[in-house]
């Protein structure tokens, strides 16, 4: 989570850090324009229970009290820096390690803190296997705290760094990961302007570990209509037309590029001990494949460089341009299907059923905090065997053509619509990872007594041994993010309170439960 300084707004950038130099805490000197954090429209006392929806992303949100009461925070830490430190934490109900990122309030500006609040409010907007996840926020006298998944593989900034033989293999692997995670966030108007191998982290340090896109304190959201004009990035990786002040969301494919560069030689195409030297290069896109790193490199890898490179934006590939690059296929062979495993996530996803909500929204409950990172893996490659496009997200469009080819259905087109009726409860129109999971996983599993009753603890907080409206609101609408009045809550308990107490006990919570299994 470590990054290098950042080009700010003035027309003199501050001094950056070349790839191979230490690393640093993550620089928040330069803020992009903080986000508003989405709000439904709820109508106070118009919902009935069943209307009742959770996403994901509802989770997310500041939470009351001192994140002490919640985490042990362990020493030492695991990135320092000038305004903070990361630490590693331990969930004190869930025994869940995360990563806790403190940035200390004395040492920063209003403007750092907005970027910071700014980080919060775009990271709660994802959901995708290539981007970390951040799960919640404190903030007291002293710090703020970004609680998120902890990433225990190290960073591709060491991993290049280690490297001694570098392989198109091991490039192009990286980069469908990071170009998935970028077709995703510009699917969804968001830029991050800092794409950097420092930012760029591994889940764990198995073989095959999946990449997370991290640290989004300088991403914003983008229109189609309008150009962004802040002058912000690291200088290795900014591309041209962000020097301009006059750039779009093609600003990430020009990192995409310098970091594809890298993973192919292990140089930056544009370093020099001088900046304004450096500066230069990258305003006229001069760079070379030169030398014997790159006697070896296909005239395909090259191609790909050059498209996104281009210091044309316009004619610069997007982000699902260079995925579909013939380059990934040369190296990686044709993507293959195991058909097996999709037909039976396919009757996995036609089986789920959301009949209650708030059963559904503590089973996404369970699924945000007790999903251990061996269950994810395995559902992870289900994903992807559906997930054809690469994008994170399932169609409405694969769902059509899986359920035609490989189910022989009559009526693909219904068939897909009653999946996603089903599934995509944020009603995006398409399947994202969280609900992919949801309705995927084991639910045997997932429904076992010990974590049933590590979730009642964690609902029923002061440890009263029963659930009220009030608790319920806390944990689904931290910081009363939607106008729902408190009245509905209680008609959400008085759904499963069989002693019509307006409480429910953990008998009656387990019942609840185990009904969807």
């Amino acid at each position: 989570m470590a990054t290098s300084s950042t080009i700010g707004l003035s027309h003199h950038p501050t001094p950056i850090k070349p790839i191979h130099s230490p690393k640093s805490f993550e620089d928040l000197s330069e803020p992009s324009s903080p986000l508003q954090s989405k709000k439904s429209t709820y109508k106070s006392r118009s919902l009935d229970s069943k209307d009742f929806n959770v996403i994901y992303t509802d989770f997310i949100g500041e939470r009351t009290g001192s994140i002490r009461d919640y985490y042990s925070l362990l020493s030492p830490p695991i990135g320092t820096g000038a305004f903070g430190e990361v630490r590693r934490a331990i969930h004190l109900q869930t025994n869940v390690t995360r990563a806790v990122k403190i940035i200390k309030k004395s040492l920063t500006c209003k403007e750092q803190q907005e970027s910071l609040i700014n980080e919060v409010n775009i990271l709660k907007m994802i959901d995708h296997p290539n981007i970390m996840k951040v799960f919640e926020f404190f903030q007291d006298e002293e710090c703020f705290y970004i609680v998120s998944e902890y990433c225990n593989g190290g960073e591709l900034f060491d991993k290049i760094s280690s490297m001694t033989d570098f392989s198109e293999k091991f490039a192009a692997e990286t980069m469908k990961q990071i170009l998935s995670a970028i077709i995703y966030c510009h699917h969804n108007n968001i830029v991050h302007r800092d794409l950097k191998p420092e930012d760029i982290l591994y889940d764990s340090k198995r073989p095959g570990a999946c990449i997370k896109v991290a640290d989004f304190g300088t991403s914003t959201l983008f229109t189609s209509e309008g150009f962004l004009q802040e002058r912000i990035g690291t200088i290795y990786y900014v591309a041209p037309e962000v020097l301009r002040k006059n750039y779009t969301e093609k600003c990430d494919l020009w990192s995409c590029g310098v970091i594809l560069y890298i993973l192919l030689c292990g140089q930056p195409p544009f370093s020099d001990d001088d900046e304004n030297i450096t500066l230069s290069r990258i305003l006229k896109a001069q760079y070379n494949f030169d030398g014997a790193d790159w006697k070896n490199i296909s005239p395909q890898a090259k191609s790909l460089v050059r498209k996104l490179l281009n210091p044309d934006m316009n004619k610069r590939y997007s982000a699902l341009e260079a995925l579909n690059d013939p380059w990934f296929k040369l190296v990686l062979g044709e993507p293959t299907l195991d058909e097996p495993l999709a037909i039976s996530t396919l009757n996995n996803l036609k089986q789920f059923r959301a009949n209650r909500k708030l059963q559904h929204a503590i089973w996404m409950f369970l699924v945000s905090y007790f999903v251990t990172s061996e269950e994810r893996k395995h559902l992870l490659r289900r994903f992807k065997a559906l997930d054809t496009l690469g994008d994170g997200q399932i169609s409405k469009n694969e769902l059509i053509k899986w359920c035609q080819t490989l189910m022989k259905s009559s009526d693909p087109e219904t068939e897909a619509e009653e999946i996603l009726k089903d599934v995509d409860n944020s009603g995006s129109g398409t399947i994202n990872y969280t609900e992919f999971i949801i309705a995927t996983i084991n639910r045997e599993n997932l429904l076992k007594r010990d974590r049933l009753e590590s979730t009642f603890k964690l609902l029923d907080k002061n440890g009263e041994g029963f659930l009220t409206a009030d608790k319920l609101e806390e944990m689904f609408n931290p910081g009363k993010q939607r106008d729902i009045d408190s009245e509905f809550w209680n008609e959400i308990i008085s759904e499963f309170d069989q002693s019509g107490d307006g409480k429910l006990t953990f008998q009656e919570f387990k019942d609840m439960m185990k009904k969807i299994i």
